[in-house]
């Protein structure tokens, strides 16, 4: 029998409107790229619905023929994948539990999932990527992360990609995945802290130790809000690249600049009356907007401090598209009080002998996280 030398399997991260592939290869030096993909999509995977017959055509073509191009690129090897279904399809929640006449935890968390489900158990598929003993004694208490989807939703996926001629070996999720990659780019410290990746129309939020994650939630926050706001407020035609100009350059600055936050070489005094006027009317576009996901990560946090003894949080790490708002990070961490920084994974990873435009690398965080979930058989 023989076996691949290759043990990275394509990660596939099928993200709100985006499709984004990437696999690894084994380096002396540790893994390297070895091919990145990704597609938009015609629009976004929340809109799909079996309901409308049509609907349903158009987005199982699209996707066969993306898996297709997948198979057949020349940046991957081997057909199998580890793929991450979009994050609509997930219900999460937080689960405290004892044992009471079950011999095991997953028992008693069958139990808990039968009251917080709103379809049969039976038509689920669950896990629970975090599990933390809370107290000892008689009647110890624990926590879960619970993960469901219906099992309809797996299968559709799952001959999806068959069809196109790939072997899913294992379905993975988008926190587990931004776990991973963090974990291996760097060392996660005792005390908590806050992953987010920042997507295109959804982004995920999630509060976690270096052995568990204590909360994560999924939120209607992304991008393309962003850009529409700018793309109105400027009367900016959708394919204008003025668009995604006027949110790299100024962003946040405003508020930042006037503060004497600006990093060096991107000192705003060094900007005209005109240009901060410009940066005046994009900070007061987005700065409401971005307030949303602030109280997000208050409710999140708020959360975590009413479960658990922890108080203070280590940073708060901004993978996916957030590195497209400029000063993003320093205007979270003004509001939160907790340090932040924008995160593109490729300064990190060698591209090997890629050529990676490293303005958008950033968006491959999932795809990376899932490629590196290697699996052992081969």
């Amino acid at each position: 029998m023989s076996f691949s030398r290759n043990t990275y399997p394509i990660g596939v991260d099928l993200a709100d409107q985006y499709v984004y592939a990437a696999q690894f290869k084994k380096n002396a030096n540790g893994p390297v790229i070895r091919g990145l993909y990704d597609r938009m999509l015609d629009k976004g995977l929340f809109e799909w619905t079996a309901d409308d017959p049509d609907l349903d055509a158009e987005f199982s073509g699209q996707l066969t023929a993306i898996f297709k191009e997948i198979r057949t690129s020349d940046d991957f090897a081997d057909r199998r994948i580890v793929l991450k279904l979009p994050a609509h399809l997930l219900f999460t929640f937080p689960v405290t539990f004892e044992l009471e006449e079950e011999a095991t935890v997953e028992a008693a968390i069958v139990r808990e999932c039968r009251r917080y489900l709103s379809f049969p158990l039976e038509e689920a598929v669950i896990d629970y990527p975090g599990i933390d003993r809370m107290a000892d004694g008689d009647t110890p208490r624990y926590r879960a992360s619970i993960i469901a989807v219906r099992r309809d939703q797996v299968e559709k996926y799952l001959s999806l990609a068959s069809s196109a001629g790939l072997v899913v070996e294992a379905i993975d999720y988008g926190m587990a995945a931004l776990f991973r990659l963090h974990h291996h780019l760097y060392p996660i410290k005792p005390k908590p802290m806050i992953l987010c990746n920042l997507g295109y129309r959804q982004s995920l939020l999630a509060i976690v130790t270096a052995d568990n994650i204590l909360a994560q939630r999924a939120v209607t926050w992304g991008f393309h809000d962003i850009a529409e706001r700018i793309r109105s407020n400027f009367e900016l035609p959708a394919a204008s690249g003025s668009l995604a100009g006027l949110i790299r350059t100024c962003g946040l600055r405003y508020e930042t600049g006037r503060h004497g936050q600006d990093a060096p070489g991107d000192n705003s005094s060094d900007t005209s009356m005109g240009d901060m006027d410009v940066h005046r009317t994009v900070y007061q576009v987005l700065a409401p907007y971005v307030d949303e996901l602030i109280h997000e990560l208050h409710q999140i946090i708020a959360y975590v401090r009413s479960e658990t003894r922890h108080t203070a949080f280590e940073s708060i790490a901004l993978y996916g598209q957030g590195s497209d708002v400029h000063h993003l990070d320093q205007y979270l961490e003004s509001r939160l009080g907790i340090p932040t920084r924008c995160i593109n994974p490729m300064t990190k990873i060698s591209a090997g002998e890629k050529s990676v435009d490293s303005s958008g690398a950033a968006n491959y965080a999932i795809a990376l996280g899932l490629g590196l979930r290697q699996v052992k058989w081969l």
